[in-house]
């Protein structure tokens, strides 16, 4: 596996020792896709935009109205594109661009920005960002994109896509002692980092840590950060989505989101923990789901990866019964971006 070499190690250790789980229910195999169903009204289609590492391609597929993927009908995109390492991916809330973490292991990434047709193509992408190290998350909210640069005492970039060139300025307050930055969460005046160990040679829980810090809409200035003690839950953590007043928080080494409310940071405990997912969450855009990347091989069943689907209750927290979503294209597939209405 190019993208976590130097987690082969650990993931190796957790898999003999039980600790990944094998499938979304605890034993016996992915459970198969859910019946097709029929897709949005015309005008209203939803795609779902994948990453696949495996590949060095960004696949599209469509959505039916019950958010389930509709695999026959979609296709790589942007195949023109010399992707290295395609990480991690968002659109904006407008649905005319994504934007594209280029990751590649050993050297320093990038950023792509594409034009976001209502096919579920991507065209006319371009890289807007150079030289940032192991870009493997982003957030975008008004004219900033949020990008991790997650190295040991590595930070966040707030970047003004206003600006032309974009130009970015690292955020001081992120960059925390012996701790690397991977996921990354904006809301309003606040943002969330996860740090964990995707680049470290030896990941231990010291490792992981969960920040808050307040933010500055207007500047894109990230200050004033607080490290929560609710740190039991994560292991390794990759990924982070804000949504109402709770964090998910996915976790590679034990293929889990733990579940925080962002009201008690400061003395817990976690919700609760789910087992299913282990890289980027994406949620769709009316607020009911959320959509959980499996990239790594999965337990005995050597799979290559698959996408939880989950239903988001109206306390804001994700139902435990979540569908998985597979497809053989899914190799080691780490980005999800969900685009439409749904």
């Amino acid at each position: 596996m190019k993208k976590y070499m130097l987690l082969l190690p650990i993931l190796v250790t957790l898999l003999m020792n039980g600790c990944v789980g094998g499938d979304e229910e605890g034993g016996g195999g992915i459970s198969p896709n859910p019946p097709p169903g029929p897709l949005p009204e015309p005008g209203k289609i939803t795609y779902a935009l994948i990453a696949i590492t495996g590949a060095n391609q960004i696949y599209s597929a469509p959505i039916d109205v019950n958010g389930n993927l509709l695999w026959t009908q979609g296709k790589y995109t942007a195949t023109n594109v010399a992707w290295q390492n395609p990480y991690y991916i968002i659109v904006d809330s407008t649905n005319t661009n994504a934007y594209i973490a280029d990751a590649p292991l050993g050297t320093d990434g990038s950023v792509y920005k594409c034009a976001l047709n209502n096919n579920g193509t991507l065209t006319n992408c371009s890289t807007i960002i150079n030289n940032i190290q192991r870009p493997v998350s982003m957030a975008l909210q008004g004219n900033y994109l949020y990008v991790s640069s997650a190295v040991t005492n590595g930070a966040i970039s707030a970047c003004n896509l206003a600006s032309n060139p974009v130009s970015c300025t690292i955020q001081s307050a992120t960059k925390q002692s012996n701790l690397e930055p991977v996921g990354v969460a904006v809301n309003g005046s606040k943002a969330y980092v996860t740090y964990g160990c995707v680049g470290a040679d030896v990941c231990t829980n010291a490792k992981n840590a969960l920040f808050s810090f307040d933010l500055n809409p207007n500047t894109g200035n990230i200050s004033n950060p607080y490290r929560s003690v609710l740190t039991s839950t994560l292991s390794n953590p990759t990924d982070l989505a804000v949504n109402q007043n709770y964090l998910y928080i996915s976790n590679f080494a034990f293929n889990s989101v733990s579940q925080l409310s962002t009201n008690l940071l400061d003395n817990g405990p976690a919700v609760s923990t789910i087992f299913k997912g282990n890289f980027e969450i994406s949620m769709s855009h009316n607020g009911k789901f959320a959509y959980i990347i499996n990239g790594a091989r999965q337990g005995k069943n050597n799979i290559n990866g698959y996408i939880s689907k989950c239903t988001v209750q109206s306390s804001g927290l994700l139902n435990n019964s979540c569908t998985p979503l597979t497809d053989p294209v899914l190799n080691q597939p780490y980005g999800i971006a969900i685009t439409g209405e749904l």
